[in-house]
Parts: structure tokens; C-alpha cells; sequence
């Protein structure tokens, strides 16, 4: 887990460096001219006041409650805090314009009518693209992936994209030290929240075939994912290696993304209750059929 013990160790890994020897405790590193083409963007960390400087980089902080990682009245800090700043880096480093990036946008959930906050919105010409679920590695994000994967009452994600309706990718997401490796690393979650064209053209030949355009509300839109799209989820769309901004895409599948199956991924089961669907009890043939 990202902590504030190991953060300057995680802001070396990402490429900052103090200002000057009169201010040890700020922390900066500039980022390429964005696709506007305007001036370079300077993300800036300020341990004196602890405090994430995202208003002077141009980045819009919402309710304000993520740009602070001071410990609160019981001597808690807020870790995941620490994630969002740590995807806002991968953000910029790949050419996200600052001014497009949005954090905390107030959003009501599902039927219940309480608001929540988005952690990260990621807007393209000017309209939702991409939003982004921030948790804390280990135990927060597993609760997180096992809740978007559960029933579609409450999944935060789909609630937020109801109301931004624009938005084609979700994504939950974690980022994690390596303190033996001095790296980090990331698990994540994305999700096509748009419809496949191919998708598209059958559902124009039979009209059981749910669709996201026609999702009224979040959990219609769950269930278009889990009974059209089959809970498909994607990793490396967005931070992997030579990803570009404001392009997201399937890529083709090679050698090196490749991962064992776990236990969590559901694969085994998920592929025994096709068999029992298909009435198919010859497992040696099972591919075949």
C-alpha cells in the first residue's frame, strides 16, 4: 500500500525531485506540452503542508477533499488519496491534457439519492470519456472488485455512468509499492462501457441482445455488461506500455500480458456453467462442441 512512509520513495519511482536545496519538502516534475499544444504542466507535492498542488497544474479538484494527505482529527490519513495522485501521474505522463482532467465530480447514486464523488473524470472534447475508481491496494480493491462483479444494486461505477452517459471506459483501479523493487505496480479493472459494433449489428437482427444505448439507469447497464458482454474486463488499455491519450483500445492479445487464472477470476466455474447450459457432460470434447 501506498503510505505516506513510502511516498517519497513512490514520487522518486515517478520521476519527481525537490525543487531546491531551500525547499526540501516540495517535490515537482514537469510534464510535456499537452494535446492543446499550451505550456508544460508542473504537478507539484508540498510535504510542509501536505498537500497535492493539482489547482496550479490546471487540474479541476471538485470538492477538495483529495488534495490533502494531512492526518485528520484521529491521526488517520486518507491512503487512497495517495492512488489518486499516482493515476493522475500515469494520466499526464501519456499525454492527458490537465484542463481535461476532473476530480471528485459529485454524482447521485442509483435510486438511494445520496451523492457520491467520483475519484477521477477524464473528459474528450469536452464530454465524459474515461472514469476511474481509485482504492487502496489489497483489501479495498478486492472488496471493490468483488462488489462490481457481484448483484447490479450499488455498483458505483454504473451509477456514474447513468449520469455521464458519454463516458466509453471504466475503470477500477489500485496502484501498490514495491519497496524490494523500488517499482510500482497496479491492478485494475476496465470495463467497455460502449456498445461493439459487431454487438450492434446483431442485436439489429435480434432484439433480445441488450444494449448500452438503450440503458435507462445503472443497473440496466450492469446487466447489458454481464448478459451481453459476459463480465468482459480489460487490463493495459490505459497505463500499459505505449498507450496513447484520448485513444483507448482493445489491443491485439500477445505473450506478454498473458496471466495465470486465479481463483478469483472465476474462469473455471464460469466455463463449467457453460457446459451444464449447452447440456455438454464430455469434457475431453468439450472445445470441440
Amino acid at each position: 500500500m501506498i503510505t505516506i512512509a513510502n511516498f517519497a520513495k513512490v514520487l522518486g519511482c515517478l520521476g519527481f525531485a525537490t525543487e531546491d536545496m531551500l525547499k526540501p519538502n516540495v517535490w515537482s516534475k514537469r510534464f510535456p506540452k499537452g494535446r492543446d499544444g499550451k505550456e508544460d504542466c508542473i504537478l507539484v507535492v508540498d510535504f510542509g503542508k501536505k498537500r497535492f498542488e493539482y489547482e496550479a497544474a490546471g487540474i479541476d479538484i471538485g470538492g477538495g477533499t483529495t488534495v490533502s494527505f494531512a492526518p485528520d482529527a484521529n491521526g488517520k490519513v486518507q491512503n487512497e488519496n495517495f492512488v489518486v495522485f499516482e493515476c493522475v501521474v500515469q494520466l499526464l505522463e501519456r499525454g492527458y491534457k490537465a484542463c481535461d482532467i476532473f476530480l471528485e465530480k459529485r454524482h447521485t447514486l442509483g435510486h438511494s439519492q445520496k451523492s457520491g464523488r467520483l475519484d477521477v473524470t477524464v473528459a474528450k472534447e469536452g464530454n465524459a470519456y474515461l472514469i476511474i475508481e481509485c482504492k487502496t491496494a489489497g483489501n479495498e480493491y478486492k472488496k471493490a472488485r468483488k462488489e462490481l462483479f457481484g448483484d447490479p444494486d450499488g455498483k458505483q461505477l454504473f451509477s456514474y455512468w447513468a449520469q455521464a452517459r458519454s463516458t466509453e471506459w471504466l475503470q477500477l483501479y489500485a496502484s501498490d509499492y514495491d519497496d524490494k523493487n523500488n517499482t510500482i505496480a497496479y491492478e485494475e479493472e476496465i470495463i467497455r462501457s460502449h456498445d461493439d459494433r459487431n454487438i450492434e449489428l446483431l442485436a439489429s437482427k435480434d432484439p433480445s441482445i441488450a444494449l448500452y444505448k438503450a440503458a435507462s439507469e445503472a443497473t440496466d447497464a450492469w446487466r447489458v455488461w454481464d448478459e451481453t458482454y459476459h463480465k468482459e474486463t480489460y487490463r493495459s488499455l490505459i497505463f500499459g506500455k505505449n498507450r496513447l491519450a484520448y485513444n483507448i483500445g482493445i489491443q491485439p492479445l500477445v505473450k506478454h500480458d498473458l496471466r495465470r487464472f486465479t481463483q478469483e477470476d472465476g474462469f473455471t466455474n464460469t466455463f463449467r456453467e457453460i457446459l451444464r447450459h449447452n447440456a455438454i457432460s464430455d469434457k475431453e470434447n468439450a472445445f470441440n462442441k
